[in-house]
This record gives C-alpha cells, structure tokens and sequence, in this order.
C-alpha cells in the first residue's frame, strides 16, 4: 500500500526558509488570505497559488521554486497574475501616493520570454500607463511590513474586481 504525498502547508516551508522580518511579514501575509477565505494551494516546489472565486490573484514563492524565479536563500515574493483584474482605475480607489509609488516601482515589464505576455499589455494602474506589463505584472520581492499591507489592499482589489467582472 502506497502512502499519499504530503502537499507541504505554506506556513511550514516558511518557517523553514525564512528568517526574522521576512519570515514575520511571509506569514502575515498568508495569515490574511486565510482570514478572507483565500488558500494558499501547492502549485509547485515552494510555489503556491491563490485564487478566488477560480480566478488567480498571486502567487507566493520561497527560496527552492523554480531557478527561473532568481529567488535567493532566505527570500520570498508575492507576484500578482492575472492582468486583467488590474487595471485598477484611480478614482474608485483610494490609495495614497505612497501605496501607489510602492506599486509602480515593482511593475513587472515583459522581457520578451516566451510567455503568455509576450510582447507584454499596455496597463493603466492607478492613473499611471504602462506599456509592455507581464501577465505576473506585480512582483513583491522581499515585501517589507509596508508592502504586505499594500498587498492585503491588493487582494481586497482584486476580490472586488472579479465580483464586478460577473466572471466567477
């Protein structure tokens, strides 16, 4: 009799990695999507997925995922997918400039890789326009406390937009 593989739970493979704030904020973070009905799901070596409603709102990604992902020992990201929920128009949210600024200095622009991006989208976020985003158009690396809240603000985004979208 085979035993079933163990999916590991997000929060075990970051205490294992992670370290002091990183650790600390990693899992606040995953704490939030939790407490909002949001589960991180295994999507591939230290990689999880989350969705709402079927529809992808971001990853998170240790140190051990895919080299591609250029993550160095001891580090994480957030990475929002799903473009299409992101063309956050400025007026309908209240964000202040800072946020917006912590935004639109980590916006993925594609690198012409072989991608669903491929050659990249023009995006408007938050009032700023942006040609030739990834599909994953929002990369957290590290996120300090600061940028995990902009994240949480992020989610809450999305799960208002995709309940607009009348796509679920």
């Amino acid at each position: 009799m085979s035993k079933k593989a163990t999916k590991p739970k997000v929060e075990d493979v970051l205490g294992e990695v992670l370290d002091g704030d990183a650790q600390t904020n990693a899992l606040d973070f995953v704490a939030f999507l939790r407490a909002n009905k949001l589960s991180p799901n295994l999507a591939a070596a230290n990689s999880w997925a989350v969705a709402y409603k079927g529809q992808r709102v971001c990853f998170i990604r240790t140190y051990g995922s895919a080299n591609y992902h250029n993550l160095k020992g001891g580090s994480w990201h957030i990475c929002f997918a799903n473009s299409k929920f992101a063309n956050f128009d400025d007026e309908q949210y209240n964000l202040d400039e800072k946020l917006k600024n912590l935004i639109w200095d980590n916006i993925s622009h594609c690198q012409n890789h072989d991608y669903a991006c491929n050659p990249g989208d023009p995006m408007t976020i938050f009032g700023k326009k942006f040609d030739s985003v990834c599909h994953q158009w929002l990369f957290m690396i590290n996120p300090d406390a600061n940028a995990v809240e902009c994240a949480k603000k992020i989610i809450m985004l999305y799960i208002s937009s995709i309940l607009r979208s009348k796509v679920v």
